[in-house]
C-alpha cells in the first residue's frame, strides 16, 4: 500500500493539561489536536503521516485514543471476614487527532469533513469500549463482595486483581477485533483515505 494511504486508528489501554469530565460517568477526556495543512487530500495524508502521534519505519498512525484506568477499592473486616466497602474507577481518555488549518478549496474541505467525521466515529467506538470496561470493572468489584477466613484481606484482594485482569483482557480483545475489522484491506479506513485523496 502506498505510504500516503497508511492511515491507522490506534488505541492503547493502561491500568494504573486539561481534562474534561463527562457528566454521569467516571470518564475524563482530553483532546490533543495537531495541526496539518495542504491543498490536496494527498498532501493532508502526507502531513498526517509526518506529524501523527506515533510512527516507525513501516507504519504511521494519525488518530490515536489511549486510556488509563485508576481504581480505588476500600475494604473492611468483620471478625475474620474481609469485604469490599466501596469501589471507584476513573477512566482517563486521551484522543489525538489532526486539525486542518489554513484555506482549502470547498471540495477538499467537504472531503476532509467527511473523512474526519468517519475517523472520529471510530475513535468514539474505542472510547465506548473503554467506558463499558469501566462499568464492568465497577460492577464486578462493587460493594458487598466478601471472603470468610480472610482477616488480612489477602484472598479478596487477590481475587479482585484476577477479575480486573480478566475483564481488561476481554475488552482489549474487543478493541483488537474492532481495529482489525476497520484496518482490513479495502476496509473502512482504507476507503476513507481513498475518498479523501480522490480529486474531482
Amino acid at each position: 500500500m502506498p505510504k500516503k494511504l497508511l492511515i491507522f486508528l490506534v488505541f492503547f489501554g493502561l491500568l494504573g493539561n486539561s481534562w474534561v469530565a463527562e457528566a454521569g460517568v467516571k470518564v475524563i477526556r482530553k483532546e490533543v489536536p495537531y495541526n496539518i495543512s495542504g491543498s490536496t487530500g494527498a498532501e493532508l495524508l502526507k502531513q498526517m503521516n509526518l506529524h501523527g502521534p506515533w510512527r516507525n519505519l513501516v507504519t504511521t498512525n494519525t488518530f490515536q485514543t489511549t486510556s488509563k484506568v485508576v481504581s480505588k477499592i476500600s475494604y473492611g473486616v468483620s471478625g475474620s471476614a474481609c469485604y469490599t466497602v466501596r469501589s471507584d474507577y476513573n477512566v482517563y481518555i486521551t484522543m489525538i487527532y489532526p486539525r486542518l488549518v489554513g484555506q482549502v478549496s470547498p471540495a477538499l474541505k467537504k472531503r476532509w469533513n467527511t473523512f474526519l467525521s468517519g475517523m472520529m466515529k471510530r475513535i468514539e467506538n474505542h472510547n465506548r469500549l473503554f467506558k463499558e470496561m469501566d462499568t464492568a470493572l465497577n460492577t464486578e468489584t462493587a460493594k458487598g463482595l466478601s471472603f470468610t477466613d480472610d482477616p488480612k484481606c489477602f484472598r479478596l484482594k487477590d481475587f479482585m486483581k484476577q477479575r480486573q485482569r480478566l475483564i481488561t483482557r476481554e475488552y482489549e480483545a474487543s478493541q483488537e477485533r474492532y481495529n482489525k475489522d476497520q484496518m482490513r484491506p479495502n476496509g473502512p479506513v482504507a476507503q476513507a483515505a481513498a475518498a479523501l485523496i480522490k480529486e474531482p
